[in-house]
């Protein structure tokens, strides 16, 4: 290794380490509360009744592609059996995401600021949209910034081409609208300069096109051999076309996604709405180096195609969710640090590099030091670190005594895993599926309702019932929303949590008296 390699190498491992430790900084204190964002637990729920030997769409059931179970699965195996090993194995996909930023952000703006640019996608990460919880978009960004730094370097020969192609299979299997960007990135594999003649670009796309059925083949060989090929078709395919068929349109969708990027509420507002407006600002920096720099107009290229099809497959998705712009965090961080990059005065680059990374830090530090200080007073009141009204009602649940029982969790669903208990229905296994008609049809048949579904859970007779008194996602189907307060007669409120209430059977109720 030459002196220049292992100086470059040296400084790639300071670079991750930093990034180390302002990952643990800015999320470790978010760990051990239940639960940030539901899908995060219906994640949860899947992963475990993947480890208990039900494949995902089996005896649980959600929308979102099979590989987002499966990365829970790991992290409850390989960290053991907690919200803390989640929480982990999210914090390690965004630290390897930043890296990757780093790495992309090498190619247009200097290495002071390509730090910078790691360091404000971690913070963006962990302070936004559910970013304390462990989201699917989490897990797709990593093997899609390897992909995208990867192709961006001149991908031209089979072997990185099949590597990029099993990436991008990946990060489709994890959030399904990569599937865009793996068509876009094929297009750029083949138009790639460097090539000796066409038979060296087709064998290459053939290579890609390779790594990313390969995985693609392993998991509908796994469903294949398990009887289960219908589940994943229908779950992976028919379910999520029509669910997305059925949600906003892309102006509608657009509306909601400036509106989570614009919002001045929640932590540290004033952090993303800088980022965005100077990211803007190097999106149109770099644009205009085209004409000087035309030996970096490829990896220009695959960068802004890269960022227009994500943003096309977001608003393609139609609910424009505002977890949803964790995804454009990465692409905003390297136009911001090309930004500051121009703006750094001249002469001290290095030295506002710096400064800038010491204000990113301390903006992300002050929701992590509040959470850190609740953590040490629950420390010091002798209370588990762990927290939530999911841990509340689950021992409040196991406080009643019965050696068999069944919950229904309109709420909190985290429930059925921090309980081992059975979901009643797989469509609630994600509480609110049950208002999706899409859903219900694809699911119980093209008449199914949500009074339907609801009366076979009911017709089960759930010992416990939890809900929220304050959101009733039913009250849009008064069918069923009828149907469920008068089955509530036939419980009693054991317990209140703020607005989440835990209801027992009264029948169950008198026979353990």
């Amino acid at each position: 290794m030459t002196t220049s390699a292992l100086k470059d190498y040296s400084s790639h491992v300071g670079v991750l380490l930093l990034y180390g430790v302002a990952t643990v900084l800015l999320r470790a204190p978010f760990w051990f509360t239940d639960r940030f964002n539901w899908d995060e637990s219906t994640f949860v729920v899947v992963g475990a009744s993947l480890l208990d030997g039900h494949l995902p769409y089996t005896a649980a059931w959600d929308i979102k592609p099979p590989f987002t179970f499966g990365w829970m699965a790991l992290f409850l195996t390989a960290f053991g059996d907690s919200i803390v090993s989640v929480r982990l194995g999210g914090a390690l996909f965004v630290l390897g995401t930043a890296f990757f930023v780093y790495l992309i952000a090498l190619r247009f703006a200097p290495r002071g600021y390509s730090v910078l640019a790691g360091l404000v996608q971690i913070a963006l990460a962990s302070l936004y949209a559910s970013g304390q919880s462990t989201m699917s978009e989490h897990l797709a960004m990593l093997p899609l910034m390897a992909a995208l730094y990867f192709v961006m370097t001149g991908v031209t020969k089979p072997l990185p081409a099949a590597v990029v192609g099993a990436l991008i299979a990946i990060a489709a299997l994890s959030r399904m609208n990569m599937a865009y960007i793996a068509v876009a990135l094929g297009l750029l594999i083949v138009a790639a300069p460097g090539y000796r003649d066409l038979r060296e670009r087709l064998v290459t796309a053939v290579a890609y096109a390779f790594g990313g059925l390969a995985i693609a083949g392993l998991l509908g060989l796994v469903y294949l051999i398990a009887g289960h090929w219908e589940a994943l078709w229908f779950s992976v395919f028919e379910a999520s076309l029509a669910y997305a068929s059925e949600q906003l349109g892309m102006i509608d969708s657009a509306k909601n996604i400036a509106k989570s990027l614009l919002d001045i509420t929640g932590p540290a507002p004033y952090l993303r709405l800088a980022v965005l407006f100077l990211a803007i600002a190097g999106a149109l920096l770099l644009l205009g180096t085209w004409k000087r720099h035309p030996d970096a107009r490829y990896a220009l290229v695959v960068f802004f195609v890269a960022l227009a099809t994500l943003v096309f497959s977001i608003l393609s998705s139609g609910s424009g969710h505002g977890h949803y712009i964790l995804q454009l965090f990465p692409f905003l961080s390297i136009l911001a640090a090309v930004t500051l990059s121009r703006l750094a005065p001249s002469g001290r680059p290095r030295v506002a590099a710096i400064g800038l990374t010491l204000v990113a830090i301390a903006v992300g530090l002050g929701p992590a030091l509040d959470k850190a200080q609740f953590l040490w007073r629950r420390h010091q009141e002798g209370l588990p670190l762990t927290h939530g009204p999911s841990y509340w009602a689950a021992d409040l649940i196991r406080s009643q005594g019965l050696d068999d029982y069944s919950i229904y969790a309109m709420e909190r669903n985290l429930l059925y895993w921090l309980l081992d208990k059975p979901i009643p229905d797989p469509l609630v296994t994600h509480p609110s599926n049950i208002i999706y008609p899409v859903l219900l049809k694809e699911l119980h048949g093209p008449d199914a309702t949500p009074a339907m579904v609801l009366s076979g859970i009911l017709a089960g007779k759930p010992t416990f019932i939890i809900r929220r008194e304050a959101y009733n996602y039913l009250e849009g189907n008064p069918d069923a929303d009828r149907m469920l307060t008068e089955a509530l007669q036939r419980y009693t409120a054991i317990g209140r949590n703020g607005d989440l209430v835990v209801y027992m059977a009264n029948d169950a109720r008198e026979a353990r008296l």
